[in-house]
Order: C-alpha cells, then structure tokens, then sequence
C-alpha cells in the first residue's frame, strides 16, 4: 500500500480538487477576480472575516480530504499543493482557515499527539515539554489530522468488527488496522489520535510469549472494555 504523499487513494489530489470544485468557473479562470477574492488572505481581526469564505474553505478541506480517504495531510501539500492554480497561485488565506481549525479542534498535528508505540517516559516527557511551550502556529513540516475524519473511519471499523468478531474484548493486528488506511502514516496519524482519545489501546507483545491465534488476528485476553473501542496488538 502506497505511503501517505498526498495524493490519497483511488484518484490523485488534482481530480479530488476539481471534483469537489465542481464546475465552478471560477477555478479556471486564475486571473479572474472571483479567483482572487476566494485566494487571498482575510484582513482584520477575526470578527471581520467574511464567514461565507471561512466556511466555504473549511468543508471544501475535509470533503477534498475525505475523497482521497486521508486522515491526515502535511501542510506544506495542503497550502500550496492542493490548490496551486497556474502561475503558482495559492490561496493565501488558507494558513488562517488551518489555524482556526485548529482552534476549534478540527484539525490537530500530528507532533502534539501522544505516541502510543512509545515508552512512558518518552511520553511523560513530551507532554511535560509541550506544557512548557506556548502555543506555536502551524508550519510546513506539520501533519495535519482531521479529527472529524478519523472519528469516521473509526466508526467504519468498528462497524466491520462488529459485524464480524465484534466483542468487548477485541483486539485486532495493526496489519489489519493499517489494512483500513490509505498507507502507513495514515494509519500512524489516526492511531495517535485514537489512542489519546481512549478509543484505542496499543498493546505490544514479545514474540516469546504465547499467543493464541485465530482466524480473526490475534486474540489476547484484555478485561473490561468500553463498548466502541478495540484494542491493537503488534508482536516486537
């Protein structure tokens, strides 16, 4: 399976775009003034945003997104990729539309996530530097995680186990969990999220100990778990 570059599954970003774009002329037209009133950047303080543009930049991100069956996207494919008109035109109000995603908790990155495949005080530490560090703006190098899509796909899976071998003790391979991903760092993103949550737990086994297999994956005795979330399982 292809690695999380973007270009998402079945059809690359280019026809995502122009699909969800539709027929809109203004997409064609790079030296039209609709064009540049949808492109350029908002001006004032936040109140004096217009709220068409946000929210029109907002559902256009995550239905481009949810087309291309990514979880999760970098930046710098978000702000000057996704939507390069010819001449490299960007839009330039698109840093501000991530950030006030962000703000409301729309979109996260990756880097303020928990690591579940991390030891604990890897992870006591990082939390305790990230309460230390103000809060930073969103830079190229981020990858960005839609929450809401991720809440999507983890209903989809919990709606196929449960269908399946669905019980409140499930625990499944992260070969199948990635299986429900368009590539590996898809799948690393969601599960960052996921674990943080408390919909998932990460379960690390040593080849040595005994495990039982079964047609479903790995079966492991958890204890109680909530109805709705599932367990991962990985051999090291």
């Amino acid at each position: 399976m292809a690695s999380n570059d973007g270009e998402g599954g079945e059809e690359g970003w280019e026809a995502a775009v122009r699909a969800e774009v539709g027929g809109a002329s203004w997409w064609d037209d790079p030296d039209g003034a609709d064009l540049h009133a949808r492109f350029k950047a908002f001006t004032g303080q936040r109140r004096d945003w217009p709220e068409p543009k946000l929210l029109f930049w907002k559902d256009l991100l995550l239905r481009i997104a949810r087309r291309l069956r990514l979880c999760s996207a970098p930046a710098h494919l978000v702000t000057s990729v996704w939507f390069a008109r010819p001449g490299g035109i960007t839009p330039l109000c698109l840093p501000q539309v991530l950030e006030e995603m962000r703000a409301d908790g729309e979109i996260l990155l990756k880097s303020e996530l928990i690591v579940p495949t991390a030891g604990g005080l890897y992870q006591l530490v990082r939390r305790v530097s990230q309460m230390a560090i103000s809060r930073r703006p969103i830079v190229q190098e981020d990858i960005l995680v839609f929450r809401s899509l991720v809440e999507e796909r983890f209903e989809d899976i919990a709606t196929q186990l449960r269908g399946s071998h669905w019980t409140s003790t499930c625990v499944i391979t992260m070969t199948k969990f990635n299986s429900f991903f368009y590539g590996r760092e898809d799948a690393h993103a969601a599960l960052c999220y996921l674990t943080q949550s408390g919909k998932t737990w990460y379960l690390a086994i040593r080849k040595e100990d005994p495990v039982e297999f079964k047609e479903s994956g790995v079966n492991v005795l958890q204890g109680r778990r909530q109805t709705g979330c599932f367990s991962l399982c990985e051999a090291v």
